[in-house]
């Protein structure tokens, strides 16, 4: 299972249902974890306890990101 694909899904499913705040956070969540594995394709057997410390490290560690924000628009913000 791939688990980038699979999170759009339920995203568009918590849409639906208008949970858009759970749709927001768990967006952000899947946007760090294609950062940290430099991949928008993840099988879900990558994401394990032995991969978390240095998930978490590059959570806490300084990085750039460049997102389109909600107009579609660059954006640049330090992390």
């Amino acid at each position: 299972m791939e688990f980038v694909q699979f999170s759009k899904t339920y995203i568009a499913e918590l849409k639906k249902d208008n949970r858009n705040g759970s749709a927001a956070n768990l967006q952000t969540v899947v946007n760090s974890l294609c950062d940290y594995f430099k991949s928008s394709v993840i099988p879900i057997e990558n994401i394990n306890s032995l991969m978390l410390p240095k998930y978490e490290a590059f959570l806490r560690g300084e990085r750039k990101i460049t997102r389109l924000n909600q107009f579609k628009q660059g954006s640049y913000r330090n992390a």
